[in-house]
C-alpha cells in the first residue's frame, strides 16, 4: 500500500492517516519505521520523502468530526476495524481500492 501511495501521481495532496488506537505511540512509531526502512532497503523507495504519514491515536468524537470534514476518501483494507469505522462515522466517506488511486 505504501509503495502505491508513494508513487501515486497526486501524492503531494495525500496524507495517510493511520489509526493507532490500542497500540502505544512508541510501538506504532517502531512498526512504521521498520516498514519504511524495509521499503528503502529492499525496494529503494524513500516513502518519507514522497508521502505524508500521520499517526492518529485516541480522539474524542468532536475531534473525529473535525478531521472527517477534511477527508476526501479512505483506502479499503483487507483487515479493517469495521466497528471503529462505523463509530467514527467514516463508513460514509468515499472508499478507494488502492489500484483505483494510481
Amino acid at each position: 500500500m505504501l509503495v502505491g501511495l508513494a508513487s501515486h501521481s497526486e501524492r503531494d495532496r495525500v496524507t495517510l492517516l493511520i489509526d493507532t488506537t490500542g497500540i502505544s505511540e512508541e510501538d506504532a512509531n517502531l512498526l512504521l519505521s521498520g516498514v519504511v526502512m524495509n521499503l528503502l532497503m529492499e525496494e529503494d523507495i524513500d516513502v518519507s520523502e514522497n508521502l505524508e504519514i500521520s499517526l492518529v491515536g485516541q480522539l474524542a468524537p468532536i475531534q473525529w468530526d473535525a478531521l472527517k470534514a477534511h477527508l476526501q476518501g479512505r483506502i479499503v483494507l483487507d483487515c479493517e476495524n469495521e466497528q471503529a469505522i462505523a463509530q467514527t462515522g467514516f463508513d460514509d466517506i468515499p472508499t478507494f481500492l488502492l489500484d483505483q488511486r494510481r
